[in-house]
C-alpha cells in the first residue's frame, strides 16, 4: 500500500469488509446505520476515525517519494547503499528510465550485457544478483477448465487445484513451471492413461487432486498449527473421498444394490417420499409411501401442484411439502415410530440439525416439520439415493403428471402394485 497506487474497486472492497465487520453483517447484509463517510472523521468531530483508505494509500506514496528525496543513506539495491550509478564516462540514459528498459526484450530476465554497459561494476552485479519474480498469464487451454469443474469432488478441491494453474508458484521451483505443467498435464486430452482394472483418466485426475489438496492441508496444519501430520489419516482422507466417486464398475454394482430401499427395524414404520417438478409448465407432485418393517404396505398418496410456487425454489419447497405430508401422515395415523427416507439432502440435513440449509421462504416448513416430529416417540430422517426412493418418485410423477389427488390403503391400482412388487424383489435379491 505504501508503494502502489491501489485501485479503487479494491479500496471499495475493503471499505466494504470494514463496515460489514463493525456492523457485526454477513454477506453485506443488513442495514447501516451511519454513512461510511461519517465514520472515516476524526474523534475529535465525534465520529471513529476509522481511516480513508484512498488517502491513507496517498499519504504513504507521498512519504515514500519523500524519503527517497531526502535519506541519501537508505538502501537503493539490496546490498547497495547508494542510488546505482551510471558507468564511467556514460553520457545518454534517458533511454532508460524504467526498470523494464533494461530487461531482455519480451522477457523478465535482466539484459546482463546492456547492464555491466550502463554501471559500473559493483552496481552490476548487485543488481543481477536480484530476482525478479516471474508474472504475468499463461494460456491454459480451454479443455482444461472444462475437465477441471466436470470432476466430481467437493468445490473446495477443485478451488485447489485451479489456484495450482492460476497462481504462478515458478519462483518456488527454480522458476522452470515445472508443477504449473504437470498439473496442467491432468487434464491433457493427450494423456489417455487406461488400465486393465477399469480405471479411467478421471480417477486418476481425482486422486491427484485430493493428494495434493491433502498434502497442503497438512503442510498448513504442521506450519500454523505445529501439528504433525498423522500419514494414515491423511491416506484414509484421500481414499474416502476418491472411493465414492469411483467409476469401477464392480463397485458401482455394489452400491446399486445397497442403495435400494430395504426395510425398516423392528416395529418401525418406514414414508418414503419424494417430489416432481416441470419447469415447462410449473406443474408438480408429491408422492409418499408407507412400509412396515416385514416390506407390507400400508398405503400410498399423492398429491398435484397446479403452479403457486415460489420461484426459483420450486423443487426445495415441493420436497418441503413432500416431508411435511408424510409427517403429518404419521401423527394422523398415531405411528410412534417412524423413519422417514427422502433423497433430498438440504431438507433432511435443515431438520438433523440446528442450522436451516433451506431457502428463507421454506424455513416455515422445516418448522412445522420439527414441532409435529416432536409428537413421536421415536423418528429417524434419513437422506437417500433416488435408487432407494423409486417407488415414492414415480408416485410423485404420476401425481403431476395425471393432474390428480390420491389416496390409495388396501386396494392399490395395478401400476403401483406392480411398483411396489418391483422394488420389494429388488431389495430381497439385493440383500441375499
Amino acid at each position: 500500500m505504501s508503494c502502489f497506487k491501489i485501485p479503487t474497486t479494491l479500496l471499495y472492497k475493503l471499505d466494504s469488509l470494514q463496515l460489514d465487520f463493525w456492523w457485526g453483517h454477513k454477506a453485506g447484509k443488513g442495514i447501516k446505520f451511519v454513512g461510511w463517510d461519517s465514520i472515516n472523521k476524526s474523534k475529535e468531530m465525534g465520529r471513529l476515525g476509522f481511516r480513508d483508505l484512498e488517502t491513507f494509500n496517498t499519504a504513504l506514496i507521498c512519504k515514500l517519494v519523500w524519503k527517497i528525496a531526502t535519506e541519501d543513506e537508505e538502501l537503493w539495491v539490496i546490498g547497495l547503499d547508494h542510488p546505482p550509478l551510471p558507468a564511467e564516462g556514460l553520457v545518454n540514459t534517458v533511454s532508460f528510465s524504467y526498470v523494464f528498459d533494461i530487461f531482455i526484450e519480451n522477457t523478465r530476465s535482466w539484459n546482463a550485457h546492456l547492464i555491466y554497459y550502463l554501471f559500473n561494476e559493483d552496481c552490476a552485479n548487485k543488481i543481477l544478483a536480484m530476482n525478479v519474480p516471474v508474472t504475468g498469464s499463461i494460456t491454459v487451454p480451454t479443455q482444461v477448465w472444462k475437465s477441471l469443474w466436470k470432476v466430481k469432488l467437493p468445490h473446495k478441491i477443485k478451488i485447489f487445484t485451479w489456484k495450482s494453474v492460476t497462481i504462478n508458484v515458478t519462483t518456488i521451483l527454480a522458476q522452470h513451471g515445472s508443477f504449473r505443467k504437470w498439473v496442467l498435464s491432468w487434464f491433457s486430452v493427450s494423456a489417455n492413461l487406461v488400465f486393465d482394472s477399469g480405471i479411467t483418466r478421471d480417477d486418476i485426475n481425482k486422486t491427484l487432486m485430493v493428494t495434493a489438496w491433502t498434502i497442503w492441508k497438512d503442510i498448513c496444519t504442521k506450519v500454523f498449527q505445529n501439528k504433525d501430520p498423522n500419514r494414515d489419516s491423511s491416506v484414509g482422507g484421500i481414499n474416502n473421498l476418491t472411493v465414492m466417486n469411483v467409476h469401477n464398475s464392480s463397485i458401482n454394482n455394489f452400491l446399486l444394490h445397497v442403495q435400494r430401499c430395504k426395510p425398516p427395524e423392528t416395529g418401525f414404520f418406514k414414508i418414503n417420499l419424494d417430489a416432481s417438478f416441470k419447469h415447462l409448465n410449473s406443474q408438480g407432485g408429491i408422492g409418499l409411501i408407507v412400509r412396515d418393517f416385514a416390506s407390507t404396505c400400508f398405503g400410498v398418496q399423492g398429491e398435484y401442484f397446479d403452479g403457486g410456487m415460489k420461484q426459483g425454489i420450486e423443487v426445495e419447497e415441493l420436497e418441503s411439502r413432500a416431508m411435511l405430508a408424510a409427517v403429518t401422515l404419521a401423527d394422523m395415523k398415531n405411528f410412534n415410530k417412524v423413519i422417514f427416507e427422502s433423497d433430498s439432502e438440504v431438507v433432511i440435513k435443515s431438520i438433523n440439525e440446528k442450522t436451516s440449509y433451506v431457502h428463507w421462504m421454506n424455513q416455515h416448513f422445516i418448522l412445522d416439520i420439527k414441532y409435529l416430529l416432536g409428537r413421536l416417540e421415536d423418528w429417524k430422517c434419513i437422506s437417500v439415493k433416488r435408487e432407494a426412493n423409486g417407488v415414492a418418485d414415480k408416485q410423485a410423477k404420476k401425481a403431476r403428471t395425471s393432474k390428480s389427488h390420491f389416496i390409495f390403503q388396501s386396494a392399490l391400482p395395478h401400476d403401483i402394485k406392480e411398483w411396489i412388487d418391483k422394488d420389494n424383489h429388488v431389495t430381497s435379491s439385493s440383500y441375499q
